[in-house]
């Protein structure tokens, strides 16, 4: 019958004309998981040289965690995170100083704005630049320390700052 697999059922020409294109679906499937992985593995490299580097937010975090967890066998939920605030605080300054997105997505304008003096047409496509942003003096005292305390309010609780955008604009 000239086929290649009863199961398949396709001509073998055909299936020679289909190398191409399940070449091309690997690739796409490899793009998949590869944009998944890198940045999460990104910001856990980060998140280790930064914690190894600040022994003492290292030991607030284990305090915080050994306070919360009743034993080492027992994992954390969502629900603990609320008694974690140094923990988040902490997770937070990463994500600042690792800007995994350096760049948001481009975005276009509905409406005429000015931006540092600067006019912008409706319809302007706008880049910000996130990593600037996370390292801009005016927003953060010395922006290039880790510092998890800056993302606690006076009440000791988590407090994002406007200027934190860690995968885009909101």
């Amino acid at each position: 019958m000239g086929t290649t697999s009863i199961f398949l059922g396709v001509p073998s020409w055909r299936l020679i004309q289909l190398v191409p294109e399940v070449h091309r679906l690997k690739t796409i499937c490899l793009d998949l998981l590869l944009s998944g992985t890198a940045p999460t593995t990104a910001l856990l490299c980060w998140a280790l040289k930064l914690v190894a580097r600040h022994p003492e937010a290292q030991v607030r975090a284990q305090g915080e965690m050994d306070a919360v967890l009743a034993s080492p066998d027992q994992l954390g939920s969502l629900f603990s995170r609320d008694n974690l605030p140094f923990t988040e605080a902490m997770v937070l300054e990463v994500h600042r100083l690792a800007s995994v997105c350096m760049l948001a997505p481009l975005r276009t304008n509905s409406e005429e704005t000015t931006v540092g003096g600067f006019r912008i047409r409706a319809g302007s496509r706008v880049l910000a630049n996130l990593w600037r942003a996370h390292r801009d003096p005016d927003f953060w005292s010395e922006p290039e320390r880790f510092d998890p305390k800056r993302f606690l309010g006076d009440d000791g609780r988590p407090d994002k700052k406007d200027a934190f955008m860690p995968f885009s604009l909101e």
